[in-house]
């Protein structure tokens, strides 16, 4: 597949590359939000964007994670497809969307058929009136995408994608697409047993959504400030079974790069692997490389 790297708009239809992560939802116009909302009004009044749609007002980036990683069939999926569209100036999309790895053959046709089986919507976002009409999707392999985004694609990869429900890994092969797996395990499952340590142990309440941003700035009970010593080996039991897993490719003759929301805290321990690196942009690789996998298949 040639992929060519530049903005692409044809006919006045966007090519729209969305990431619909466990965690946040990425896009390929530099987008990001929680993959989360919620139908109850904050007693306070809505934080975020406020989604109608057929009757019903969405709460965009409030509520709950929803623990079904089965994308296909996940229910909040389709609103948080919806959104990604919505936030866009344009009406008519052509969109990339991603799977796991390993359930990509199986479960393409029927996400797809479910994008699809209505391709006008009419909605409002903010109380303003916001017409979308779905032109086509293409699923992809979550972790190839990444690879289509790389300026320079090495010809022989292996591409380590860490998400917030799943880990995929991929590898090329003279530039193809040659294995892929996936693990039923992300930063989510990472963030719980932090969550449940803190709560256990200190007697606290703390929801899953609290951990990411306890991991970034610190926390402090009792007005005294908690180590985070005991995470490490929660990471390195983690690292070990996703080494465990990478014995399966081959991570010692080919170029591996980390990518997706867990790559900067697992660079460290998984420096391991010689010559290991982060793509740069690890946050939007699978979204921006859906975008040139659509550029490529619709400017045919």
């Amino acid at each position: 597949m040639s992929i060519r790297h530049k903005k692409y708009k044809r006919g006045g239809v966007l090519i729209l590359g969305v990431d619909l992560g466990n965690w946040n939802v990425k896009t390929s116009e530099g987008d990001i939000f929680p993959s989360r909302y919620t139908i109850v009004e904050n007693i306070l009044g809505a934080t975020g964007d406020v989604l109608e749609y057929e009757g019903v007002k969405y709460y965009m980036r409030e509520g709950k994670l929803e623990n079904n990683y089965d994308k296909a069939n996940k229910e909040t999926n389709l609103i948080l497809f919806l959104y990604s569209l919505a936030l866009q100036k344009d009406r008519y999309f052509k969109a990339v969307v991603g799977l796991p790895a390993l359930a990509y053959k199986a479960n393409r046709a029927s996400f797809k058929e479910r994008l699809l089986n209505q391709k006008i919507h009419d909605l409002t976002i903010n109380k303003q009136p916001k017409k979308i009409i779905i032109e086509d999707v293409i699923v992809f392999p979550e972790g190839a995408g990444a690879y289509f985004n790389l300026r320079n694609r090495p010809k022989n990869c292996v591409i380590i994608d860490v998400g917030g429900g799943t880990i995929n890994i991929v590898s090329f092969k003279n530039g193809k697409l040659d294995t892929c797996t996936t693990i039923g395990k992300g930063m989510i499952q990472l963030y719980n047993q932090v969550r449940d340590y803190l709560n256990s142990i200190y007697t606290l309440k703390l929801e899953l959504e609290d951990i990411e941003i306890i991991m970034k700035e610190g926390l402090k009970v009792d007005n005294e400030e908690i180590s985070f010593a005991f995470i490490k080996p929660i990471i390195n039991s983690f690292v070990s079974d996703l080494m465990n897993e990478l014995r399966n490719f081959p991570i010692r003759t080919s170029k591996v790069l980390l990518t997706g929301g867990g790559s900067k805290l697992l660079k460290a321990p998984l420096s391991i692997i010689p010559g290991l690196e982060i793509i740069e942009d690890y946050l939007f690789s699978n979204s921006k490389g859906f975008k040139r996998v659509g550029e490529s298949k619709w400017e045919e």
